[in-house]
């Protein structure tokens, strides 16, 4: 039986978050979340911009590949830390994901599934 509980970030069911990034996180990519986040919450350091994306885009994949909804607390106050660099551009973006596939941090989701996001574009509008 599939679980059909809406998740508290997207409005589609919970079953549904690993299908809908491009994404995953790899098993260095798990280690280098695990890096940053001794950084900034065991060290005290203050990370850069492109560290504090890399971050962000980690957990928010991480979240959602897992379904550990909970662990969304953790992408809110890195977005906080981050705002004080002010907003990131589309561009910056897709560099960081960029440099995330090169460094082998993330891959290709094989159950990524478009129309998901697309749906829930579309009821957005």
């Amino acid at each position: 039986m599939v679980d059909r509980v809406v998740g508290k970030l997207y409005p589609i069911p919970i079953d549904d978050y690993p299908k809908l990034l491009r994404y995953k996180v790899t098993q260095n990519g798990i280690y280098y979340i695990e890096e940053l986040m001794r950084e900034v919450y065991i060290e005290k350091k203050e990370l850069s911009m492109n560290k504090l994306t890399q971050l962000g885009l980690l957990l928010k994949t991480y979240v959602c590949q897992t379904k550990r909804i909970e662990d969304e607390i953790l992408f809110q106050d890195i977005s906080k830390k981050a705002r004080k660099f002010g907003g990131t551009e589309q561009w910056y973006v897709k560099e960081c994901i960029k440099k995330l596939m090169m460094r082998g941090f993330i891959e290709p989701n094989l159950n990524y599934d478009p129309e998901i996001a697309i749906n829930m574009h579309k009821k957005r509008i």
